[in-house]
């Protein structure tokens, strides 16, 4: 037996390398697309890699040759454009079909594997005028029109189902694990598909993939710090996300701005308990705080205390469908000129929420972001999907409602974690999140 890989620019043209070198009798072993570079060009062009083998004698018996008149060639050829009509619109459906697990591609599997179940009607000969006698050859070209059909329904069923088989088993696992920990499949897949195609040293050691497969995770995260030259830092988000208990915990948790002397500015005269909640906290850590009632009060306020090292200001929640109150809200980050505009956004809101939040709010230059309420989440694999949705660093994460102690700074290995599998997640969030 011998075994050869052909590679061609279509699947015709790789069946017909096949035929000519291996015999009538050669045996699919797999068919599948490939991406190669051109010679003198770094585009990638899509090619057609069969890999075929001749049965266990080699090379194949000739078969008898068949004479062909005038009226069989023709039937030939009219056959031949058939099987390039077919391939042809095959290739467009494929190509339609989308990613894998689509709805197209699913209706072409199934469009295909019926066809190939059930194979050619009866009496379908492919030209119905061809003489009785001359059937053999019409039966061949139908039992090669019926193969190809067969060889796109795999290819069809490969589309639908994506590349999950060639993903090896330790990485398969984690793929599961993502996924039931909330990750969508489509990034679940795109995460796991990067881990395979990557060289990792051993691909069979469970420690080095997980820790592959961790580091490939939070690489997905943007992260960063405030700057030490950030004077002036404004937070602003939707109602509920927590945004005064935030503020004041920065501004009286030594692990973010150490002994930075901080000030509180509230503009939240919306609600009387946002305010006295903030002047409480300002007079426990002994700090000064300032309530401002409309945007010209900002510049002098801040001018008074220059001297200081953070001046934190609190803003009202504002309702996504109100436009006037967000446009408000623009007018008075506008007065105040910050150094950092910081978005609240709580880690239980759905995507599309999130996503519109990101869209009404950027009336302000939003220059990070503060996740807050990870405590009251079920489970961390959506952090990847808000990860890909959010094009802004993550600065600070809020893991409960004590003040000063449940905020921290984002860390890509503890999201990395919380996100990669919801047992991970699970221990985590009974501890804390002390990472």
């Amino acid at each position: 037996m011998i075994i050869k890989k052909f590679i061609a620019p279509t699947m015709n043209e790789a069946l017909r390398q096949v035929r000519a070198e291996l015999g009538e009798e050669a045996v699919i072993l797999q068919s599948r697309k490939i991406e190669k570079k051109g010679a003198l060009s770094l585009k990638k062009h899509v090619m057609f890699e069969v890999t075929a083998s001749t049965p266990d004698r080699y090379p194949a018996p000739p078969k008898e040759k068949v004479n062909f008149d005038d009226s069989i060639k023709e039937a030939l050829a009219r056959a031949a454009d058939k099987l390039r009509e077919t391939s042809e619109e095959t290739k467009d459906v494929t190509k339609s079909a989308g990613k894998p697990g689509s709805k197209e591609a699913k209706g072409l599997s199934q469009h295909f594997t019926k066809t190939s179940e059930t194979g050619p009607p009866e009496n379908s000969n492919i030209e119905g005028g061809l003489k009785s006698d001359n059937y053999s050859v019409v039966d061949h070209l139908q039992n090669d029109l019926h193969e190809l059909k067969n060889r796109v329904a795999d290819l069809a069923s490969k589309v639908a189902t994506g590349t999950k088989n060639d993903i090896p088993r330790l990485l398969r696992n984690e793929l599961n694990n993502l996924m039931e920990n909330g990750t969508s499949e489509a990034i679940a897949t795109e995460i796991i598909e990067q881990c395979a195609a990557s060289e990792i040293e051993n691909k069979h050691n469970p420690e080095i993939v997980h820790a592959y497969f961790l580091k490939t995770l939070e690489e997905r995260f943007k992260i960063r710090s405030i700057a030490k030259s950030a004077k002036v830092i404004a937070m602003i988000g939707p109602t509920g996300v927590g945004k005064t208990t935030t503020v004041a915990k920065l501004a009286t948790n030594r692990k973010i701005f150490g002994n930075d002397r901080v000030v509180l500015i509230s503009t939240d005269t919306y609600r009387v308990a946002a305010v006295e909640q903030l002047k409480t906290f300002a007079s426990i850590a002994g700090l000064p705080i300032e309530v401002i009632y409309r945007p010209e009060e900002l510049r002098d306020v801040i001018e008074k205390y220059k001297d200081r090292d953070r001046i934190l200001i609190d803003t009202a929640g504002r309702s996504l469908n109100d436009q006037d109150a967000i446009s408000e809200l623009g007018v008075f980050i506008e007065h105040a000129e910050p150094d950092e505009v910081l978005l609240g956004l709580s880690a239980g809101n759905r995507l599309e929420d999130q996503k519109q939040i990101l869209k009404k709010f950027s009336v302000a230059p939003i220059s990070g972001i503060i996740l807050t309420k990870i405590d009251e989440i079920s489970s961390g694999g959506h952090l990847l999907d808000l990860a890909d949705v959010l094009p802004l660093d993550w600065i600070y994460m809020t893991t409960g409602q004590n003040v000063p102690d449940d905020i921290m700074a984002t860390d890509r290995g503890l999201l990395a974690e919380l996100a990669g599998s919801r047992a991970r997640f699970d221990n985590l969030r009974l501890e804390n999140f002390d990472y």
